[in-house]
């Protein structure tokens, strides 16, 4: 990686994000001013321009990412508490979906666990170049982590949904929120809830468990 950081120039537009997100946005409450649009589309072009140089994910460029990893965070908006909380992403890689929510509401506070010294770096810089102050990257691994001081736990890709549900459960505190984003048949999890939601043709779930 070289010293100086990739900009956030080119890729996508506020206007693209927007109309990318906005049947799922209005499925799940949520109302994408300019600002966040702006915001996010920044993200995903900085999402493609480093993935020139180190591999944050498979998706080569803005749109993909808008249509595949930004999209994949709103419907958690609906199943996110009301109010200022504390939310734990694990294995956050780019910051999906920790970053995107983080700047969907900038009143929760988003930690970002990331063992990768490369896609913590990513994290870190992102954290000084986009409207998120809301953020922490941690470089650490899940079992290293003291997990009293979050109210919701999120992880999309590190392991399979149900095992990520099983292992989150087994060590969370009660009364936290765990989520996970899973197919178009996803296997089951105890006391887990699946709620399913369209995007692009497809169906995909939400998964929630409740300590």
């Amino acid at each position: 990686m070289s010293d100086v950081e990739p900009t956030l120039a080119g890729g996508v537009d506020t206007r693209f994000v927007a109309g990318a997100l906005a049947e799922l946005a209005a499925a799940h409450g949520l109302e994408l001013g300019e600002a966040t649009c702006g915001a996010l589309a920044n993200y995903a072009n900085a999402v493609a321009e480093w993935n020139r140089q180190i591999n944050l994910t498979g998706a080569r460029d803005a749109e993909t990412v808008v249509r595949e990893h930004l999209a994949d965070a709103v419907p958690l908006i609906s199943h996110l508490p009301a109010g200022p909380f504390r939310l734990l992403d694990v294995g956050s890689g780019a910051g999906f979906p920790g970053l995107v929510l983080a700047i969907l509401r900038p009143e929760i506070e988003c930690h970002l666990l990331e063992p990768s010294q490369k896609k913590h770096a990513f994290l870190r810089a992102m954290g000084r170049q986009l409207p998120a102050p809301n953020t922490t990257t941690r470089s650490a691994r899940f079992e290293e982590v003291d997990l009293s001081p979050y109210q919701v736990l999120v992880s999309r890709a590190l392991w399979s949904p149900a095992e990520w549900i099983r292992r989150a459960t087994q060590a969370a505190q009660p009364g936290t929120v765990i989520l996970a984003l899973a197919g178009s048949d996803p296997a089951p999890a105890p006391n887990c809830e699946s709620h399913a939601y369209q995007f692009g043709g497809a169906t995909r779930h939400v998964l929630v468990a409740r300590c």
